[in-house]
């Protein structure tokens, strides 16, 4: 058993067949931020594979997407962005870290997990 105090959760691993249920169980139970750059690493690994030479402008297009501002919608045909990063944000939508609109296909929003990004 693990005992930790303040911030920090408790949590019991126990020996034998259940214990990959509880180290599991472990994993989803940390914190948002940590769940969101596991996520976001196999994320670039998928690209880099599909695409060599994408991590570094992934990971510049998620430091971004950190930087935007709650509840301002953005416009998918802003200049500024390129193919690649409005193809990212079609999988940013499906991970949960961008709202698109059914009724408004050409904007989108960056939800409260895409500040984790920071």
């Amino acid at each position: 058993m693990t005992h930790s105090s303040g911030d920090n959760r408790v949590f019991l691993f126990l020996q034998g067949p259940h214990g990959p249920f509880f180290a599991g169980l472990a994993r989803m139970l940390c914190r948002s931020g940590a769940q969101v750059w596991r996520v976001m690493k196999a994320y670039m690994e998928l690209a880099e594979r599909a695409t060599p030479d994408t991590r570094h402008a992934t990971l510049c297009f998620l430091m971004r997407l950190g930087l935007l501002e709650l509840g301002r919608a953005y416009r998918l045909d802003d200049p500024s962005l390129d193919d690649f990063q409005r193809a990212t944000i079609d999988d940013m939508a499906k991970l949960g870290l961008v709202y698109r609109p059914k009724e408004a296909k050409d904007l989108f929003y960056a939800t409260p997990l895409a500040q984790h990004l920071l």
